[in-house]
């Protein structure tokens, strides 16, 4: 039985998998990938910093200048700053979760499915740098980040173009935080892993970027023109897994349903075996039961009174009352009433089940090897009695006594 309990809580765990499985194929059953626009017209905040030396970049790299690994560090340094004479912060917030609270008017958020996970990270401005050859005409921080953002959604060569869905990501995310059953819901963790942190990028003169939250985004590039270069970045990635609820819980589960499985089975044994153990006992009863008793039981008037017969309710009190009179003891007297039910009331006193048990007992074969020849005898003689169709009680227990001695 407990192997029966165990495949069916492990089946019930399987499916529980599939289902919920089947449930986030089915959010990304149309596209492997959502892009949701969150943009904002309220006014741009910027803070203008210091644009990091080539020292203070390296430092947060962990290298020295004489490093010939730097070179890299070097290089892309001189891409990013070398051609600025000005550079703006724009200010976000992340969550200690990793998740975007606030951000310079806009950012993009992908939300993809990486088969029994979810994946979601923020794109966005952090910062922007105006070259040494912008003029008076250049565009303002404003139309600066608007220019960036028409790119991204309008530009055949961005990642973006004609991509963008409707509604917003919050829609997909309250599907994944539904995806729950008994045994299964999406974990949500965050991808701190950051070998490209806008930190280091900058060298460490961005302000804090957060409240509270030791997470930062990672540099993604920048678009640019002649007279400006808007850096973007990406927040840390936050991955939704399918995970147990609990580990122990099929054990449980087990153990629970073994042990109700097991009342059950015991509540079922005792209401069968009860009453077969109360027949067998009845039944015993009968079988071992005194003439007295038989009499007693054959001949109570109420016998007689379900299916009315005046007559027989008469016959049968009259011998009733004569058995209370009678000692138990007193077998010739017991006999004669019990040839008197026979002969008025129509009852038997033979059993037949007693009186094959006793011709198995009495076979003559029985005694053929080794062969006895008084047995046989005796046998033989009983046998034969037991066999005839009309044989009465009192026979029987004749031949039950004689029996004793084979």
């Amino acid at each position: 039985m407990p192997s029966v309990v165990e495949d069916y809580v492990n089946e019930k765990k399987v499916n529980a998998f599939l289902e919920i499985n089947n449930k986030l194929e089915a959010i990304f059953e149309h596209q492997d990938k959502f892009f949701f626009l969150d943009h904002t017209n309220g006014p741009v905040r910027s803070v203008i910093i210091s644009i990091p030396s080539i020292a203070d970049v390296l430092s947060q790299y962990n290298k020295i200048t004489r490093d010939l690994s730097s070179d890299g560090i070097r290089k892309e340094y001189d891409e990013d700053f070398n051609d600025l004479k000005s550079l703006y912060y724009l200010p976000y917030i992340l969550s200690s979760s990793g998740e975007l609270v606030a951000s310079t008017k806009w950012n993009i958020t992908t939300i993809g499915c990486g088969g029994e996970y979810i994946y979601m990270y923020s794109m966005l401005p952090y910062a922007i740098g105006y070259k040494r050859t912008a003029d008076k005409y250049a565009p303002n921080i404003s139309g600066a980040i608007k220019d960036a953002l028409d790119y991204y959604l309008n530009n055949e060569n961005s990642s973006y173009y004609k991509l963008i869905d409707e509604g917003s990501r919050e829609d997909i995310i309250s599907k994944i935080q539904e995806l729950s059953n008994d045994y299964y819901y999406f974990e949500k963790r965050v991808d701190s892993t950051n070998i490209n942190s806008i930190e280091k990028k900058f060298g460490g003169v961005l302000p804090k970027s957060s409240l509270g939250s030791n997470l930062t985004c990672k540099s993604d590039g920048y678009i640019h023109t002649s007279d400006y270069r808007v850096f973007v970045c990406t927040t840390p990635t936050i991955i939704y897994k399918i995970e147990e609820i609990n580990p122990d819980q099929c054990e449980h589960e087990i153990s629970q349903l073994e042990t109700q499985w097991f009342f059950i089975l015991f509540l079922l044994l005792v209401v069968i075996e009860v009453p077969l153990l109360y027949m067998e006992i009845k039944h015993k009863e009968k079988i071992n039961e005194t003439l007295y008793n038989k009499i007693k039981r054959l001949c109570n008037p109420s016998k007689f009174i379900k299916e009315y017969d005046k007559e027989k309710v008469d016959k049968a009190n009259a011998i009733y009352q004569k058995l209370m009179k009678t000692s138990p003891d007193d077998k010739d007297t017991l006999y004669d009433l019990q040839s008197q039910a026979e002969e008025e009331l129509g009852v038997s006193f033979v059993d037949l089940e007693m009186v094959e048990k006793l011709k198995k007992k009495v076979n003559p074969k029985r005694f053929m090897k080794p062969y006895n020849p008084e047995k046989v005898t005796l046998a033989n003689e009983l046998y034969s009695r037991l066999s005839k169709e009309n044989i009465s009680y009192k026979d029987i227990i004749e031949i039950e006594e004689r029996s004793k001695k084979l």
